[in-house]
Formats: C-alpha cells, structure tokens, sequence
C-alpha cells in the first residue's frame, strides 16, 4: 500500500528544490544518488548562498557544512540532470563573482538556461555576469534581474561558440521585472534581450536605473504595452521616460502608495501623450 503513493508523494515533495547551502547540496546529492527519478519531478530550482558562512568571520567554520554551495563538487552534475524544470532562480545574498564559479558548473547553468521548459529565470545579485548568456534563454518568457552587473565575456562567447549556441535567437520573453542595475552595464543587457517581443516591463524599486528603463522602453516600443511602476515615496522621475512611448501602453500601474502629486504627473503625461492608457493600481 505504502509504495503506491510512493512516487505520487515524491512529485510532491520534490517539486521545488533550494539549494542554498553546501551541508544542503550534499545531502540533495545521496538522495539523487539513490533515485534518480527524483530530479524529473522537480519543477523549481533556486540556488543561493542564504547560508553561507565567512570563515573570516566565523572561527567554527566548517567547510563540508558551511561552504558555498556553488563550490560543492557535486552541484554541476545536479544541474545536469534537472531536464524539466519550468523555473530558475539564481538569488545571492552575498554577491557571487560569476568569473569565481568552475567552468563545470557555467556549463551546466547555461545548458539549463536553455532547456525548451524553463518559462521562468530569476538572477539576483551576480557580478561579472556575461550578457550575452541571456541569448541562449529563449525559451524564458518571465525573467527578474536584480542587482546584476553584466559583461562583455570573451571566455563565455568562445564557450557558447564551442557548444554551438552564438547565434542571435527570437527569444520567447514578454515580461520583464528589473531592479538596481549597474548603469555601467545598461546597454550591454538592454542589447542582449533585443530580439524579443516584451510586452510587461516591471520597474521593481524607485532607484532602477532609468538610462536603462529608458533604453528597454525605446527598443520594444512596437510591442511594450504594460508598464509596472514601484513606489513613488522616493524621488522616481517618469518625465525622463521616452514620451513616444506613451501611446503604445494600454496599461499603466503604479503602487498603492504613490503619492499625489506623482500621480498627478504620471496622469497628466498619459492624458496628453497617451491613447486611452489604462491606469491601475497594485
């Protein structure tokens, strides 16, 4: 009786895995280990380091426990069998120099970013991370990048040229929620979603680069028609928003919080630029 429900459970249980520590990944591992099967249950991955311990700080470090988990020797072959997974996320508390990460394990994280599943990509606080990665998702509709400072990688254009993926693809993404970016690296992630039809773009907090919601906003004109305002308590200039835009939105929404004199402007920028833009709050 009990193993008919064995794997009804397992799909259950399995459906969503976080790996944020190294002591985590090892245990995730020996399970694979012993059933294999597992990792086509799972439909959610998140990688981190929510628990990771400095050793400069803390004089009990232990590394087979509190180790990074993007160092943990198993972890490139754990991605490698994750064939069905419809989400990504990616979140570093502690910012993650993606030049630091094996060769191994970029491999396996390009090769997932690229599984015909995966709707959903969530990248929040990497370093040196090489924007043209972003070319081989096409297959993500929804992404949320936060607090990434992209590359123009020369090592990462040789290895997606070794596997065979540099060439420019229509990608599947419609719906875009960003947040603090380096304005440094502005253009170079602006260009490397380009060949996308984003029709959602979700400005997630006031101080979002707005060089580069700008720049977004102009290259998919022709099909961006929701704009996702964040709160308007601290100074958030939409004048400096692109007004040719305006009559391409069907729908604007801003945050429950924004205050009058914000909402004042945003109304009166659609009501003179705008072509019966919807205004909505969230």
């Amino acid at each position: 009786m009990c193993r008919e429900y064995l794997n009804p459970s397992r799909k259950h249980l399995f459906q969503e895995v976080d790996l944020s520590t190294y002591y985590k990944c090892g245990i995730f591992h020996n399970i694979l280990i012993s059933s294999p099967n597992i990792a086509g249950y799972i439909r959610t991955f998140t990688l981190g380091n929510m628990g990771f311990i400095d050793p400069c700080i803390n004089p009990h470090y232990n590394t087979s426990r509190d180790g990074h988990v993007v160092y943990h020797p198993a972890l490139p072959g754990i991605i490698n069998m994750l064939q069905n997974i419809r989400n990504f996320i990616v979140i570093f508390k502690y910012e993650q120099n993606w030049e630091d990460i094996t060769v191994e394990l970029k491999k396996e994280m390009i090769g997932a970013f690229s599984l015909s599943t995966l709707s959903k990509l969530v990248l929040i606080g990497i370093r040196n991370f090489p924007s043209i990665i972003m070319q081989c998702a096409v297959h993500v509709s929804h992404a949320i990048i936060n607090c990434v400072k992209f590359s123009d990688s020369l090592e990462e254009k040789k290895l997606l040229r070794d596997q065979g993926t540099t060439e420019p693809r229509q990608m599947a993404l419609r719906s875009l929620a960003l947040g603090r970016q380096s304005l440094e690296t502005s253009k170079v992630f602006a260009d490397s979603i380009v060949s996308c039809n984003l029709d959602t773009l979700d400005i997630l907090c006031n101080n979002a680069k707005n060089d580069l919601v700008t720049l977004i906003m102009k290259q998919h004109k022709d099909t961006l028609m929701t704009l996702i305002l964040p709160d308007f308590s601290e100074e958030f200039e939409i004048q400096e928003y692109p007004i040719d835009i305006m009559p391409y939105l069907q729908t604007v929404t801003f945050h429950i919080n924004t205050d009058a004199e914000a909402y004042d402007n945003i109304t009166y920028l659609l009501n003179q630029h705008g072509k019966g833009t919807k205004l909505k709050k969230s």
